[in-house]
């Protein structure tokens, strides 16, 4: 089986444990600055909550970080990803 014979959720599922983690790291690869949870997410059609946990994983081991400014809405949590080549090497993985 060559990788380009699975799908993104497939390899995602055996790379990272989670079959979102890599389209979550591939969507931040493209973040300049900070972003939110519905910029992330697009307009893939993809519930939040698929995307909530990597977020909270990726925060957790320091890859992510909360950024609020105070003249953001409240009701939306700012995320900024921190300097890291997983941001690439997830693009890379996400585009075979």
């Amino acid at each position: 089986m060559t990788a380009g014979s699975i799908g993104v959720r497939d390899r995602s599922k055996r790379i990272f444990g989670n079959r979102y983690m890599l389209e979550v790291c591939a969507a931040l690869s493209e973040v300049t600055e900070r972003t939110n949870l519905s910029l992330l997410i697009g307009d893939s059609g993809l519930s939040p909550s698929v995307y909530v946990g990597p977020l909270h994983r990726l925060e957790g081991v320091g890859l992510m970080r909360t950024d609020a400014h105070a003249d953001d809405d409240r009701r939306e949590r700012w995320y900024r990803p921190a300097p890291s080549g997983l941001w690439m090497a997830a693009r890379e993985l996400a585009s075979k």
